[in-house]
């Protein structure tokens, strides 16, 4: 009897691990960068009894991950994650690694990770994917040609710390710029609208208006409804109303993709807070210098600036 349920036992538990072998991840089919749900914070992980005690005062997604070293010369390393996916199937975890490495040569700051809670360790602990720990949180098609360098770039982009590290935004730039038009198969339409958007964040952060511009209607192509995309490039097109010269071409285009925000987004409650300080006149020290004209004309189209930062 004892032998019979030990058999059953064990037949349970390989028929788990094929399913969480054969179990795709949300992020080994397509690039995922921040929580799918960027404007509710907080995930399961943040009620998971297992990791209580981890996280970083202060910092509730941002929990301490155990990375074995496969060189036996080298300590295994402790880094910082911040976590930004759960794949409930096979009980794992994604995060973005926030430290560089001192030895481990498989990962590099800012990379995608995957990692589970060890009940026997009793500590999460990194997954490596063929003696890699940056493949497991990354698409399979994308380990390597014009998808691989994809993701150099938006790794870059993540360091350029939204815009305050200019020199890497500057690489971010680069990167993308000589990828974009080699991503053709197997690049999804997620791939290509993700390759614009990033390359137009970074071209907003280095003050590239009018090429953040294009790599925005760009990423449109592929996206048409994407809020972030629309509300960067509404906040490009602030820039140019308030300072470009032909203020009267880019006053139509502000007001058009307006028009279309507040159509499509007025749920978002980021969206309303952008676009309700936009135009705001209370926090305005100016307006008895405007003439009526100007000022009627800044009701139309705001009175200052903004850039559109959730990711």
């Amino acid at each position: 009897m004892r032998l019979e349920r030990l058999v059953l036992v064990f037949l349970a538990a390989a028929s788990f691990v094929s399913h969480a072998a054969d179990t795709l991840r949300p992020w080994e089919a397509e690039f995922v960068l921040w929580p799918r749900d960027a404007d509710q914070p907080g995930g399961p992980w943040r009620s998971d009894a297992r990791l209580a005690g981890r996280f970083a005062e202060g910092y509730p997604d941002d929990v301490s991950v155990h990375f074995d070293n496969p060189d036996p010369a080298n300590q295994d390393e402790v880094m910082w994650v911040t976590v930004i996916d759960y794949h409930a199937a096979v009980d794992e975890y994604l995060g973005v690694l926030l430290n560089e490495p001192f030895k481990l040569t498989t990962v590099k700051e800012r990379d995608n990770v995957v990692f589970r809670y060890d009940a026997e360790t009793k500590q999460p602990n990194a997954l490596a994917s063929a003696g890699e720990y940056r493949g497991r949180g990354i698409p399979r098609r994308a380990q390597s040609g014009a998808l691989a360098q994809l993701w150099e770039g938006i790794r870059q982009y993540r360091l350029g710390n939204h815009g305050n590290n200019q020199g890497v935004i500057g690489r971010c730039i680069e990167i993308l710029t000589a990828t974009v038009p080699r991503l053709e198969r197997p690049a999804s339409r997620d791939d290509r609208y993700l390759a614009h958007f990033v390359l137009g964040r970074c071209h907003a952060e280095a003050y590239n208006t009018d090429l953040a511009i294009e790599s925005f209607r760009e990423a449109l192509e592929y996206k048409p409804r994407d809020v972030d995309t629309h509300m960067a490039l509404l906040a490009e097109y602030s820039l140019k109303v308030h300072m470009a010269p032909d203020h009267e071409r880019w006053d139509s285009l502000f007001l058009e993709e307006l028009k279309y925000v507040r159509k499509h987004f007025s749920d978002d409650w980021m969206v309303e807070q952008a676009t309700a300080v936009l135009f705001d006149e209370s926090q305005v020290t100016n307006l008895s210098e405007l003439s009526a004209e100007e000022l009627a004309r800044r009701r139309k189209v705001g009175f200052g600036v903004f850039r559109w930062k959730r990711h």
